[in-house]
């Protein structure tokens, strides 16, 4: 009797409970951490991971399904102490 091929728990058919985990990236890109973002759908899990640590880029991820990437928001520009940017 020939068994079924070996299939990790991942690929299986059906729905899955999603498990999103957000990674905060250094600017070199490596993960200074991660968090559990706790979310039931992907627009829920985009809206918190939006939010999180703006100083640092952001990686949403649903297991091994990549989601999305935020950027650091760029901060404007400030003119230098006693610099005046008119003319």
């Amino acid at each position: 009797m020939a068994s079924a091929p070996f299939r990790p728990a991942w690929q299986e058919a059906g729905p899955h409970r999603p498990r999103y985990r957000a990674l905060i990236l250094s600017q070199e890109g490596l993960v200074l951490r991660t968090e559990r973002v706790p979310a039931d759908d992907d627009p829920a899990a985009l809206a918190i991971a939006e939010t999180l640590d703006g100083a640092h880029a952001v990686e949403l991820w649903d297991g091994l399904r990549f989601i999305e990437r935020f950027e650091v928001a760029a901060a404007p520009a400030r003119p230098r102490d006693g610099i005046s940017l008119r003319r």
